[in-house]
């Protein structure tokens, strides 16, 4: 066998198998192109839905919107028909006011103003307070097809249903937009299966019933047994008996349903003109390649065979005259090897360099997996305990419920109320669990820190030790900071706690919050100091490294600070920490200032309904409690003076001050609590209003006259119940 046979062989030995290997991965490219395709269609259907979603949850707001306006209350139609065209700005469907026997309201009129004899054709009992879209059906004044979002809403004791119209043009845009591919159809059915809108040819379908498969996605289909989910996709065949695949996405609250059909010869015949090109590709490949192969075996063979007729004249002891092949590795194979040699030392000292460095790597990728694994292991260990626990405090508020409904001692329900509020704590609880465990996607909205104290005070009273005094010093003026409520709660918890380990659980620790402008924007600081023994700076760099701690075992897991800088990381902020040795540490948490629009906060109006200075007496013998307060109600225009026990109260009104309106705490130590300090006011300064607060609702019933805020309450509640009030009191003239 000749050598330049050998090497066409070899060649085609090499090239045939990958030529093969080649068609494989090309018939995989062909099947990954088509389940891709399927995707982004299945994407494109899931995206519009969602888009559908959000139009009707818009809606539905406005429709919330209308059913608590003062307007509708007070039954005065035309404000309401007024405040139902301003609302319609950013949704053109058209507004009804009905009951099951007239409507008394709709857009579409001049003036809003509806016939009397006008019959609404929509009948619906009231089966749920939350809104419905109903199915298609003819208006009965216009008589054009539409959907309705309908609102149930009760004046006067009278129930009444609020919708909001959705014209099948509105879908049929949203359809429109997409500029469909030729031979697809997309459409929007009902939950009666009808279709509202559909493309191509709307108006031809408009109205008409849907296929049997995609009537309704709760139903089974005959053809396989087996239940629709709320989306996927399935095969079947189009109006002109041509097969294809439905793509579809049902909204379960609406009952609404989008479907995407592309033809199924357009969907087979993906990757077919990849694989055939590459059919013709590879055999050009291997015909290329034998000529090839023959002309490298040709030129190899030449100067071997010169070789050969050298070692010839070597032997027959004639002179060897130079090769002349054009080959010169022939003349200097001797200086060849003794160059590889050298490169192969070369080699061999760079592969050992990159094997270190391949080794050093590999070990800190191991190390950052078993950081991740640590991770997942946590997660994993938190969702199974707080899914049992759940399961736990199900039972438990079940149980209690079933307690409350059943005739009882009255002793017995100050017991079960404390157990119902147990068992909010105990959820609150898991949910802090579960953050440790997992990345769950933020929601960020305007929120007041002051408020979150409030509602934080029950657990930091539960978990912080007596010894430990925990103070707030909070700017009065504090703006609201854009952040995620329940992730800023645990952040600001997971601080404390740090603060009590670092204290030892006696000190002071205080959390402390203020206003900061510079170039990149408008920022809150909240700080977390605390009086302990500081930290050391060489640790001070690693304090919010997942797992890392300074505690001995068994007294931190050290996810407490990683949380925090997570947090922050997620919230467009910043969280960093100071310390000096014997001094104590402070951890700042700089978090962006709320810069959506909100309404006029109930502080400003509090503080334009008081006509001129009011002087509280605050009661309060939780300073914690006290310093979050009252920096808000001076901020709302109240002038306030603290008093810790209802004894230091009663002092200070005997002795002639002077007070517009007394708030106090039902529970307190002294002789004198809530309920006594407000029966002594009835008695002895009727003029002046009072206003309690206490954990217990059935502290409500002790003193009907007097309002009780059921702890814990935000400060927009407790302004408005103070304003109310004052209100409802007339003060004495001072002539």
């Amino acid at each position: 066998m000749t050598l330049r046979l050998r090497v066409v062989l070899f060649t085609l030995a090499v090239l045939v198998p990958a030529c093969v290997a080649l068609g494989g991965l090309v018939a995989a490219a062909g099947d990954r192109d088509r389940l891709a395709f399927e995707s982004r269609v299945r994407e494109t259907t899931r995206a519009l839905s969602m888009v559908l979603d959000r139009d009707l949850e818009r809606r539905a707001g406005i429709l919330q919107v209308l059913a608590a306006s003062p307007q509708l209350q007070d039954w005065d139609l035309d404000s309401l028909c007024k405040l139902a065209n301003a609302a319609l700005l950013g949704a053109p469907g058209p507004i009804a006011l009905r009951d099951s026997q007239r409507q008394y309201l709709n857009t579409t009129q001049p003036g809003c103003k509806v016939p009397a004899d006008v019959v609404p054709v929509l009948q619906r009992s009231r089966t749920s307070p939350e809104s419905q879209l109903t199915p298609l059906f003819a208006g009965s004044i216009t008589h054009e097809l539409m959907m309705l979002i309908d609102t149930p809403v009760v004046v006067k004791g009278r129930e009444y249903f609020l919708g909001l119209g959705i014209r099948p043009a509105e879908l049929q845009s949203m359809i429109d937009q997409q500029r469909l591919q030729p031979g697809w159809t997309a459409a929007i059915l009902d939950s009666e299966g009808v279709v509202v809108a559909r493309s191509p040819d709307p108006q031809k379908w408009l109205g008409k019933p849907g296929k049997d498969h995609a009537r309704k996605s709760s139903e089974v289909d005959a053809g396989t047994s087996t239940a629709l989910l709320p989306e996927g996709s399935m095969p079947g065949f189009d109006a002109s008996g041509q097969a294809v695949q439905v793509f579809y996405s049902r909204l379960p609250r609406h009952g609404v349903t989008f479907f995407i059909t592309v033809p199924a010869k357009q969907m087979g015949e993906l990757g077919k003109r990849i694989v055939s090109e590459m059919i013709v590709l590879t055999f050009l490949m291997i015909v290329l390649a034998c000529l090839f192969a023959y002309w490298v075996g040709d030129r190899v063979s030449r100067p071997i065979e010169a070789l050969r007729d050298a070692g010839r004249d070597l032997q027959a002891g004639m002179p060897v005259l130079p090769i002349a092949s054009g080959v010169n590795e022939l003349a200097a194979i001797g200086s060849a090897l003794v160059k590889a040699s050298e490169a192969n030392r070369n080699s061999t000292a760079v592969m050992n360099r990159r094997i270190a460095e391949a080794v050093a790597a590999t070990e800190a990728t191991q190390k950052q997996l078993l950081q991740s694994q640590k991770l997942e292991t946590v997660g994993q260990l938190a969702g199974g305990v707080a899914h049992d626990f759940n399961n736990v405090l199900q039972t438990i508020s079940t149980a209690l419920h079933v307690l409350g409904a059943l005739p009882q001692q009255v002793a017995a329900r100050p017991v079960i109320e404390a157990g119902q509020r147990a068992v909010q704590r105990a959820a609150r609880l898991v949910r802090q669990l579960l953050s440790l465990g997992r990345t769950p996607p933020l929601e960020p909205q305007p929120t007041d820190l002051r408020d979150l104290l409030l509602q934080m005070h029950d657990l930091l009273s539960c978990t912080l030790p007596p010894q430990l005094r925990l103070q707030t010093d909070l700017t009065p003026e504090l703006w609201l900071i854009e952040a995620d409520p329940a992730q800023l709660e645990v952040a600001l918890l997971n601080l404390v706690f740090n603060a009590r380990d670092a204290t030892l659980g006696k000190g002071l620790v205080t959390i402390s919050a203020n206003n900061q402008s510079s170039n990149d924007g408008d920022w809150v600081v909240i700080t977390v100091h605390d009086n302990g023994e500081g930290i050391a700076p060489h640790v001070l760099p690693r304090i919010f490294e997942p797992f890392f701690t300074t505690k001995e075992d068994g007294r931190g897991t050290g996810l407490g600070l990683a949380q925090v800088r997570r947090f922050a990381s997620l919230s467009q902020g910043t969280v960093t920490a100071e310390s000096i040795l014997g001094q104590g540490s402070s951890v700042k948490l700089r978090l962006p200032r709320a810069t959506r629009a909100v309404s006029q906060s109930l502080l400003d109006q509090a503080a334009g309904q008081l006509a001129g200075p009011c002087w509280l007496l605050f009661v309060e013998d939780d300073l914690l409690v006290a310093q979050v307060i009252v920096p808000a109600l001076e901020s709302a225009g109240f002038s306030v003076l603290h008093a810790r026990r209802g004894d230091e109260a009663l002092a200070m009104l005997r002795a002639g001050t002077r007070f517009d309106l007394v708030f106090s705490d039902i529970m307190m130590p002294g002789s004198v609590d809530g309920l006594a300090l407000a029966r002594c006011l009835a008695l002895d300064w009727p003029h002046i209003p009072v206003v309690l607060a206490s954990a217990f609702a059935s502290d409500v019933a002790q003193l009907p006259e007097v309002p009780v805020l059921v702890k814990p309450f935000s400060i927009q509640t407790l302004v408005t119940a103070l304003v109310e009030a004052l209100a409802r009191h007339v003060r004495p003239s001072t002539n």
